[in-house]
């Protein structure tokens, strides 16, 4: 999204410097109620009438990792946290069940499927590393 585009009050990350450097890949930035472009990496903003079109040049996009908050007519930016969890942790399985026996059922149902289009005998190879793979993504992290 270029500048002019850009909605108050949303936050957005930096994809494409301004020519003369005001904005870099990766700056967060937001647009304030009264128009000022506010930076949270620089700690600061800069009002639409002080730059020239290479300070507005740059890109961006929403960021949904950051929120815009207004309290008392103040305006600030802050990170979202993100809750990490695993896989096995997200499917709500109780923690009474191990990995290990999830990643199983897991396989049993692709064998039943295999065995049920008439495949068992061109997949039954490959199993072993379905169920490595079943399991290691069970314990591997996401986002909640």
């Amino acid at each position: 999204m270029k500048y002019s585009e850009l909605e108050k009050l949303k936050p957005y990350r930096i994809t494409k410097k301004s020519s003369d450097g005001s904005f870099l890949v990766d700056d967060i930035i937001w647009i304030s109620d009264g128009g000022e472009i506010n930076s949270v990496t620089a700690g600061g903003f800069i009002y639409p009438d002080e730059g020239d079109s290479a300070t507005f040049d740059f890109e961006a996009e929403q960021t949904h990792e950051w929120k815009v908050v207004t309290i008392g007519g103040s305006e600030f930016c802050r990170r979202i946290p993100i809750h990490r969890v695993t896989n096995f942790e997200k499917l709500a399985y109780s923690k009474e069940v191990p990995v290990d026996e999830v990643a199983v059922g897991m396989l049993l149902e692709r064998i039943r499927d295999d065995v049920g289009r008439s495949r068992f005998d061109i997949a039954f190879p490959r199993y072993i590393e379905l169920y490595k793979s079943m399991k290691e993504w069970l314990e591997s992290e996401a986002e909640e």
